[in-house]
């Protein structure tokens, strides 16, 4: 009996680690927007969430397995639980990065790191998760080492992966040498394709020659007839421009361009094929007329169905902007829409 509660009490630990984890991540989608908001983009990404919370719990479970069974070993790796919530708290925040400026909007430069986030959201994941199975595998390697599953009480402790020296190799070492070079390999493919291939670096290096092109308004998307115009902080009144391709409407207008201010743009969509499940943080863009693009930064509206309303929110403008063009990239079969407005 009395074993038996020490096991449960390393189990506890690491559901508990999970646990905390998954609390993070929800707190910080429901103070920035609301719980609705943190369950839809938990269902979006729930096996990955899922993934870096069971790592996590699965490091402090093992490390209170240590620290219990070999007290004297136990304070050198209290270091690595800490590195590893780290990681996995960053990537975490990397779902939801782009609410951070809502909790702080007054830190210089936050826009910025948020909008770099949410671009390479998902490398940042993969990071998270690749760090937890190094962990793991260090403290298995450790356990391994010191022979702490030698009395075969724990599941999987006759294995010769877990026992002692007899095996000669050390399989665990060898483990996370293969699982190192695989997330190396990972990321570094990861990032180079968000960065080469991704939907905005596709425009990047032709936006000058697309805004020529707009001016005699050659391929631009259809516009309809505009609605009410919106007003801005400024006092400028903006037209609502109007997109319809691959059974989905779309009207978008500035509501907020005022200098040193996020800026905002509301948008509608309406479609009766579907579901509105896209993530618009992931396929919009902002680009103005001296080549510079701006990454959304949130997104204040609803989530699903077949109406959707709400308003994406970029950092704020450059000083002596003329012109800009939101960019919506591959939303029901349709590459690119593009809205365009004189300042």
């Amino acid at each position: 009996m009395r074993f038996f509660s020490r096991q449960k009490r390393h189990i506890l630990w690491g559901v508990l680690g999970g646990v905390l984890l998954l609390i993070f991540y929800f707190a910080v989608l429901s103070i920035a927007n609301d719980f609705a908001h943190a369950l839809a983009e938990f269902r979006r990404l729930w096996p990955w969430i899922f993934s870096l919370a069971a790592g996590f719990g699965a490091q402090a479970g093992l490390y209170s397995f240590i620290k219990t069974s070999l007290r004297e070993c136990a304070r050198g790796q209290a270091t690595g639980v800490a590195a590893g919530a780290g990681i996995s708290g960053l990537s975490m925040a990397a779902c939801c990065a782009h609410h951070l400026t809502d909790i702080l909007p007054g830190v210089f430069g936050l826009s910025i790191a948020s909008s770099f986030l949410v671009q390479y959201q998902m490398p940042f994941i993969y990071l998270g998760v690749g760090s937890n199975i190094l962990g793991i595998l260090h403290f298995l390697n450790l356990i391994k080492r010191h022979s702490l599953f030698g009395e075969n009480k724990y599941p999987f402790s006759s294995s010769p992966l877990l026992r002692g020296r007899e095996v000669g190799v050390n399989p665990m070492r060898k483990l996370a040498y293969i699982a190192a070079a695989v997330l190396l390999a990972v990321l570094v493919v990861s990032f180079g394709w968000i960065r080469v291939k991704g939907p905005v670096a596709e425009y990047v290096n032709g936006i000058r020659r697309q805004a020529i092109k707009s001016k005699n308004n050659s391929g631009a998307a259809p516009v309809a007839a505009p609605s009410a115009p919106e007003q801005s902080e400024t006092g400028a009144q903006f037209e609502t421009k109007s997109n319809e391709g691959g059974g989905l409407s779309v009207d978008a207008a500035p509501v907020s361009l005022s200098m040193g201010y996020p800026t905002q743009i509301k948008l509608t969509f309406n479609t009766h094929q579907g579901d509105l499940n896209f993530n618009l943080l992931m396929q919009a863009a902002l680009f103005d007329d001296s080549g510079r693009v701006y990454r959304p930064a949130r997104w204040l509206g609803e989530a699903g169905g077949h109406h959707l309303e709400g308003s994406l929110v970029f950092p704020p403008l450059n000083p002596g902007v003329k012109k800009i063009m939101l960019k919506l990239f591959d939303i029901y079969d349709v590459k690119e829409r593009a809205f365009e407005w004189n300042i």
